[in-house]
């Protein structure tokens, strides 16, 4: 009688199909599974109290407990992972929320263009924890991307190097990162500048200082004027959440420095 009811909850459990993916009903189904072998194969066969088929089935009893056992820690750990996971995404979420309010707060009480993009630049790079951010502009006259004084550095003395090459080199459409996002219009993540044969900066110096580097295009009226490009010590591959952030603070910077400009055209006429 018991093999018969362990068969029935086993074959449910099987039909269910829930096993394939909880991990706890798998669990579940492997103590069916050795209960229903302990019932159906040997205690038929014992003749008496502690004799081997009772000892076998006996332990089989035993493990299916330790299956269950094991089955609900699993799952403790998998639901309590998953808590930490689902914390911490609301947290980076919140923080990017905060980030983007502060940094439009802050934009528009701005006197100007310039000093809103050092508050957006120092922001970012505290955000991010990326040591060094630069800001290029594009040049009318010479139709190229050309450095600006905008920095943000950690340690100044430390990207020494990268400031000079960066001060020396104007970039026209197309070339080195500045160059590629105002082509593109588009955001752009390089996870090893010294492994990219367009960011030539590399070919400036024998060691800039560093390994991963993304930039994003601020445009006005439609054009890139603007392209920030951040940069770390540390190699890290794409991240989509920064790179939505990104293109969600271009589109923020991009509306306040049009009232601006527009403002300043008012101002002067």
């Amino acid at each position: 009688v018991p093999a018969m009811f362990f068969a029935l909850a086993f074959v449910g459990y099987l039909q269910k199909g829930k096993w394939q993916h909880d991990v706890f009903e798998h669990w579940v189904v492997l103590c069916l599974m050795v209960s229903l072998l302990g019932q159906a194969a040997f205690m038929p066969f014992s003749a008496q109290i502690f004799d081997a088929s009772f000892d076998a089935a006996h332990m089989l009893k035993k493990l299916s407990y330790i299956c269950v056992l094991v089955g609900l820690m699993i799952s403790m750990f998998h639901l309590f992972r998953h808590e930490a996971e689902a914390s911490e995404a609301l947290r980076r979420e919140s923080a990017r929320v905060k980030l983007q309010n502060s940094i439009a707060s802050a934009a528009g009480a701005a006197a100007t263009v310039e000093g809103m993009m050092q508050i957006c630049i120092d922001g970012l790079c505290a955000h991010m924890g990326w040591p060094v951010g630069h800001v290029y502009r594009f040049n009318p006259s010479s139709g190229k991307m050309a450095p600006s004084d905008i920095w943000h550095f950690a340690d100044r003395d430390r990207f020494a190097t990268l400031r000079r090459v960066t001060h020396d080199i104007h970039f026209p459409s197309g070339m080195g990162l500045p160059g590629r996002v105002q082509a593109s219009g588009k955001p752009l993540w390089i996870s090893d500048v010294t492994a990219d044969p367009n960011f030539l900066r590399t070919r400036m110096a024998e060691d800039i200082g560093v390994v991963s580097a993304f930039a994003f295009p601020i445009a006005l009226d439609g054009k890139v004027i603007f392209v920030m490009e951040f940069f770390s010590v540390e190699r890290h591959e794409t991240d989509d959440a920064l790179l939505e952030l990104a293109a969600n603070v271009a589109t923020q910077l991009g509306h306040v420095a049009e009232r601006k400009q527009a403002a300043d055209t008012l101002a002067e006429s």
